[in-house]
């Protein structure tokens, strides 16, 4: 089946500058809320089982249903809105249709999960993706359960343990990438609307993140970018080279996100 548009363009152009996610790191994309992060994690899935890889995507907090639709719009180039009021045209549901029945009748599995509560936990969620696939997605970090003895803890003790703890898991063993998605809280927004761009310490449980991520990329928008689909992804932490910016387009609901340029990040206002 042949795609309207490229369904992951951003995926394999910023890895041909970063190198990717090698298994045993974690990859960490975040952006502030309703900004578009599942739609981010569930293109660079497909573009993985494109590949000829076996991605498995926990969706913690979207249905199953939602997230393999939006993810059959994205391949197709139709608006999953559309979609899911009844607005597409016979060409576009002709060519969902094929998709749909491209992934569902692959010899491949595309796994698509959402863990019933009580089987949330990085250990559940790694072990369960290790034995299922060779790449892992999980969106997003706020919904993972605390890790088993940090139920008591503070929040920022409880992300810190289940992350250490997926690091642990995903490069022992046998070693596999993991993606993550997780968010910039609102008080990170506000700063970044002051700085003009994002910084490490705008994402929530921060330090965590950063003290245990291989990378740290991060999605910000003015409201004039919104308007003509553009974004900023910013590099905000990385282990294996330097920080590095671009300006892509960005309209991940139909697939359309591709690498613009790199950019210089504007000082503060």
């Amino acid at each position: 089946v042949r795609g309207h548009v490229d369904p992951s363009a951003i995926v394999y152009s910023i890895d041909d500058t970063t190198g990717g996610t090698r298994p045993g790191e974690l990859s960490v994309f975040a952006g502030p809320p309703k900004s578009g992060k599942s739609f981010m994690l569930a293109n660079a899935a497909l573009r993985h089982w494109l590949a000829g890889g076996t991605p498995t995507l926990f969706t913690l907090e979207n249905g199953v249903d939602m997230t393999f639709d939006r993810i059959v719009c994205m391949w197709a180039g139709v608006d999953p809105r559309n979609w899911e009021r009844g607005l597409c045209t016979e060409s576009e549901l002709a060519r969902i249709n094929r998709i749909r029945e491209t992934i569902l009748g692959s010899d491949r599995p595309f796994h698509i999960i959402q863990p019933e509560r009580g089987k949330r936990t990085v250990e559940h969620l790694i072990r369960r993706g290790r034995t299922l696939g060779d790449a892992i997605f999980i969106d997003q970090l706020t919904f993972i359960e605390p890790s088993i003895g940090s139920e008591r803890k503070q929040r920022w003790q409880q992300v810190g343990d289940s992350l250490h703890e997926l690091k642990a898991l995903i490069s022992t063993g046998v070693r596999i990438p993991c993606l993550l998605a997780h968010q910039i809280n609102r008080e990170g927004v506000k700063a970044a609307e002051k700085t003009g761009h994002l910084e490490m310490y705008h994402l929530a449980e921060s330090a965590e993140v950063e003290r245990t991520a291989d990378a740290v990329y991060g999605l910000w928008q003015t409201a004039a970018m919104r308007d003509v689909g553009t974004a900023w992804l910013q590099t905000l932490a990385r282990r294996r080279g330097d920080l590095v910016h671009w300006e892509i387009a960005w309209q991940p609901f139909i697939g359309n996100i591709a690498m613009m340029s790199e950019i210089d990040l504007p000082e503060a206002a």
